[in-house]
């Protein structure tokens, strides 16, 4: 994942292996969900004209990282 201006995101779906570039301010919603089918954790983040994109836990933790310092949204249980 790279940050450029600390405005645009650039980050890999893994579902369909394409690149995505967007504005912080377009991000509807982030966080986790559990895959049925492989019984997995998927991290994910819901953007302003693209369906949801699976992304690295790596990528997540950075984009979570960064969403509580600049934007100071925090996610899942951390703000109850």
């Amino acid at each position: 994942m790279k940050i450029r201006n600390k405005k645009v995101f650039t980050i890999k779906d893994l579902e369909d292996g394409k690149t995505y570039s967007f504005d912080d301010d377009k991000i509807q919603k982030f966080g986790t969900r559990l895959n049925l089918d492989t019984k997995s954790v998927e991290y994910f983040i819901e953007v302003e004209d693209y369906d949801p994109l699976i992304i690295s836990k790596k990528d997540f933790e950075q984009f979570k990282k960064y969403m509580k310092k600049e934007r100071n949204v925090v996610w899942g249980n951390e703000d109850e």
